[in-house]
């Protein structure tokens, strides 16, 4: 695992007039507190450095402690101390509150104090340390020279919560542990899980320094490129389950601590302060999880190749900028003699149960020596080994295919049964006959005119509205000549 270290002021210790935790001029006293991005783990160090409290220049004297628990507390005896002020810096592994795991490398917390027998190092005293720095050294803060370091850590420390969209006014960053359970823990747990999400510890690293960069002058943050960072990250944070982390982790040393104690709105009012960035809800596992994907090809009827890679996007396919781990082949044996009846051995039976520990739910799967073969876990039958297989996230939906061809006509199916008669149909009106004489127009020699007709009312005589069907002339022939025709002579 390789440091990664962040350029910052560091913490620095200090005893302001007005703190009630003020070191006298004693000549030696202990200081005890707390590392917090999630909790420094054990083996981390911590360095104490005096500066001179009108430049903040080092002096030179330096004291060292350790972390010397999983909560990231420490404490440190010091004979007598010359400066009032201090810088700390914390260098060590920490728990990833998000993920819930140990990171992936270390990482450098500073800040700058006042000598205080308590003294809590975390991600507001980070933030805040160049601007309590640029402050004191330009003159910005009035006062006496006993108060303004004081009064310049108060004004950074709330300009670093505006930042968050965090309206209320607070006094040390300091004071912010997770391990009272009161509102500067939900405040501190709130910031951390914003600033890490699923950042590996160098991402982590690289946010906090620029962010301390950019607060320095002004007390706010303007680079748009780190307020999408930060924005385009707050969709995947749960707060009940990073409360559940932080209390599975702790619930050892702090048996009081509790979710209640931890969970608040405060991810609401940093979510509102930057709203409107894009967000992908996929989260990324971390650098120290690695995907392996494996190909397999046939090489003839009895031998396949497998290939074994890191599949660095989880797509299953072997890209140019992913590595091979191995390759190797396996082919059918030819079949074996029988081999002699061994004795009755005990069956290794496998059941199953929903998992408990998994986000999109899951099995587990337990194998146990079923020594009476009776095919159920008895009491007395002991586990081989549990694992559990947890379903992946749903992938998005892919886009619908073109339309296939029309199939060919089937062929015609058997004649159905036959219908039920219909019902008689009404009755047809009658048909009417009406003879007349002709026209001389159409019949010279005279003749009749047959018209066939619906009688509707069936009185044999053809009515205004009664509808004519046909019409039929037939004339009578011409008279002949009434002489005889002339004889010839005998």
């Amino acid at each position: 695992m390789k440091k990664l270290t962040l350029f910052t002021l560091g913490l620095l210790v200090l005893i302001s007039c007005s703190q009630d935790t003020q070191i006298e001029d004693y000549d030696s006293f202990r200081i005890e507190g707390s590392v917090t991005k999630g909790s420094f783990l054990s083996g981390a160090t911590i360095v104490f450095t005096e500066l001179d409290d009108r430049d903040l220049a080092q002096k030179g004297s330096y004291y060292v402690a350790s972390i010397y628990d999983s909560s990231g507390t420490y404490d440190l005896n010091i004979d007598r101390e010359r400066e009032d002020v201090v810088r700390a810096t914390a260098s060590g592994y920490y728990w990833d509150e998000v993920r819930d795991q140990v990171s992936d490398g270390e990482l450098d917390l500073s800040g700058l104090f006042e000598w205080s027998s308590e003294l809590n190092i975390n991600v507001l005293s980070q933030l805040e340390s160049e601007r309590v720095k640029y402050l004191i050294q330009n003159d910005m803060i009035g006062g006496s020279r006993s108060k303004r370091f004081g009064k310049a850590k108060k004004q950074a420390l709330n300009e670093v919560l505006a930042v968050f969209g965090i309206d209320e006014e607070f006094e040390r960053s300091e004071e912010f542990s997770f391990l009272e359970g009161d509102k500067k823990s939900k405040v501190l747990l709130a910031i951390s899980a914003v600033l890490q999400a699923d950042r590996d510890t160098y991402a982590v690293a690289s946010l906090l320094a620029e962010m301390t960069a950019d607060i320095k002058e002004d007390g706010t943050l303007d680079d748009e490129s780190l307020r999408e960072a930060i924005g385009s990250r707050l969709c995947i944070l749960d707060i009940d389950q990073i409360a559940a982390n932080v209390v599975g982790q702790l619930a050892e040393d702090f048996p009081n601590l509790t979710e209640n104690s931890l969970v608040s709105d405060y991810l609401d009012d940093i979510k509102s302060e930057f709203s409107g960035y894009d967000c992908d809800t996929k989260v990324n596992p971390g650098s120290n999880v690695i995907s392996i994907g494996m190909i397999t090809k046939a090489i003839d009827d009895n031998c396949d190749e497998l290939t074994f890679f890191t599949d660095l996007d989880n797509d299953g396919e072997l890209d140019a900028n992913e590595t091979v781990i191995n390759t190797i082949t396996i082919c059918d044996g030819t079949d074996g003699e029988d081999g002699s009846d061994g004795e009755d051995g005990i069956s290794v039976k496998v059941y199953t149960t929903p998992a408990t520990d998994c986000n999109n739910g899951g099995t587990t799967f337990i194998f146990y020596l079923d020594t009476n073969n009776n095919d159920m876990k008895d009491d007395d039958e002991m586990i081989v080994t549990e694992t559990t297989i947890c379903n992946g996230e749903d992938g998005e939906d892919g886009e619908d295919g073109e339309d296939g061809e029309d199939g060919e006509d089937g062929e015609d199916g058997e004649d159905g049964e036959d219908g039920e008669d219909g019902e008689d149909g009404a009755d047809a009106d009658p048909l009417g006959v009406q003879i007349t004489e002709a026209s001389t127009e159409d019949c010279p020699a005279g003749g009749i005119e047959i018209i066939i007709f619906k009688d509707s009312n069936a009185n044999g005589t053809l009515e205004d509205t009664e509808t004519i069907l046909d019409t039929a002339v037939i004339c009578n022939g011409e008279d002949g000549d009434d002489r005889l025709p002339d004889t010839p002579n005998l």
